[in-house]
């Protein structure tokens, strides 16, 4: 009898030292299930794949019965991964504990099977010359797709010819002071602050108009590439002084001078390079004034109505450009 309890233990020892593995499993909804049963047979399919360890405890198991599935997740602490999988559920029967265990440790054995793959050769890529027009146009595209546009500030002065009255038309000169906001949402903002000034010529003398006006500009830009595509609607105030001179005393001037509204819509181009911004534009609009000068016997003078013009843009970006 000792002799064969003796033997009984050698035979058994591989099996106890390789079942030195410890796998808590919990369950969830799968009523009446023998979870010691599934820790043991799970701790012998273990031992063999970790037959060089004496002691090995595993994170807990989970396992979730709905319904015919089953769901089971194991944390494997080795590979730093969450499995998860889901299997029909077993059916109410002494091997239905087993199966579970078995469907665990395959778990395990995929995870582990990654640590066993050989690395990924290093492939060589095959270098090519592409043309520099190619990749600086790729260059610009990525730029656009991946660096968000920021609101452009461009600062500088705009000079300007009108021509107003057009019943007897005279011409003007029109400087002026420029600010420029151009949001990422293509909107943009300008204020303009100029001076307007021109002689309306008469056989007997003349009126010369001197003007200042403060414009606020709310209009669109379509950027493409280092050109800006822009149309701008202006309102503001003017405030204008005519003043009539004569060539002979014997004729008689009159002037004027006062406030008024005015409207005007602008739309040009504007060349962005580096920080510089060269501008053009054409524009129509119109003065809602009643002033009047004249020499008497001539026609009017008048600085209200339509009018029409050009100017250039000469200044700088601060923001956004490129």
């Amino acid at each position: 009898m000792k002799r064969s309890l003796s033997l009984l233990l050698v035979v058994l020892a591989p099996s106890l030292a390789r079942a030195a593995v410890v796998v808590p499993v919990g369950a969830e909804g799968c009523g009446a299930l023998d979870l010691a049963e599934v820790e043991r047979v799970l701790a012998l399919e273990l031992a063999h794949l970790l037959s060089d360890k004496t002691a090995v405890t595993l994170p807990k198991v989970k396992i979730t019965c709905a319904g015919a599935e089953m769901r089971i997740r194991v944390d494997d602490p080795v590979t730093g991964k969450t499995l998860e999988r889901t299997l029909p559920m077993p059916t109410e029967s002494k091997g239905r504990e087993r199966t579970m265990a078995l469907a665990i440790s395959q778990l395990f054995l995929t995870s582990w099977l990654e640590l066993l793959s050989p690395a990924p050769k290093e492939v060589p890529v095959p270098v090519t010359q592409a043309p520099p027009e190619l990749t600086s146009a790729a260059h610009d595209a990525a730029r656009t797709v991946v660096t968000p546009r920021r609101t452009e500030v461009d600062l500088g002065a705009a000079i300007g010819l009108r021509r107003r009255d057009f019943g007897a038309a005279f011409s003007t000169f029109a400087p002026s002071v420029r600010a420029t906001f151009a949001l990422p949402s293509a909107l943009r903002f300008v204020f303009d602050a100029g001076l307007e000034s021109g002689t309306a010529v008469r056989s007997t003398g003349s009126v010369a108009a001197v003007s200042t006006a403060l414009l606020l500009g709310v209009g669109v830009r379509h950027v493409v590439g280092v050109l800006a595509l822009d149309a701008t609607l202006f309102v503001g105030g003017r405030w204008t002084r005519l003043d009539g001179r004569i060539d002979d005393p014997a004729f008689e001037a009159r002037g004027a001078s006062g406030g008024s509204l005015e409207a005007l819509i602008a739309v040009g181009p504007t060349l962005r390079l580096g920080p510089v911004r060269l501008g053009a534009e054409v524009l129509a609009g119109r003065t809602f004034s009643t002033l009047r000068a004249n020499v008497v016997g001539e026609r009017e003078v008048s600085f209200g109505g339509f009018f029409a013009g050009a100017g250039l843009f000469l200044g700088a970006g601060i923001g956004g450009g490129p």
